[in-house]
């Protein structure tokens, strides 16, 4: 369930789920270029973090993703490299956040079921 509550919230807002899902589609990226490689993972996350002004709207200003590897043979160099590909070369979702997208909204009156 998708909440925005302050307090005794039940499910991620929907900025939370924006972090989420950039982080999977990096992820999916990096695991599969590890798989290229033939690299064991034992242990993969990334851990998101986002500042966002105390305003309306509050889009993210800055975000933060560590990408933590427990990856026998990954040296940092490849790690970072293949972090770096898949931020800025492969994930849609991450390039979403940079576009300048044009956003077009349709309203419709739900029809009765017959």
């Amino acid at each position: 369930m998708i909440d925005n509550e302050k307090h005794a919230r039940t499910g991620p807002s929907p900025m939370q789920l924006l972090l989420g899902a950039t982080a999977a589609c990096a992820a999916m990226d990096v695991v599969n270029m590890l798989g290229k490689r033939k690299l064991t993972i034992n242990s993969y996350r990334i851990e998101m973090t986002g500042e966002r002004p105390d305003a309306t709207p509050a889009p993210f200003e800055h975000i933060v993703a560590r990408h933590v590897f427990d990856v026998p043979g990954l040296d940092e160099a490849t790690a970072q490299r293949f972090v770096q590909l898949a931020t800025e070369k492969y994930c849609s979702v991450g390039f979403s956040l940079k576009a300048s997208i044009e956003y077009q909204v349709e309203l419709e009156a739900a029809q009765p079921p017959a």
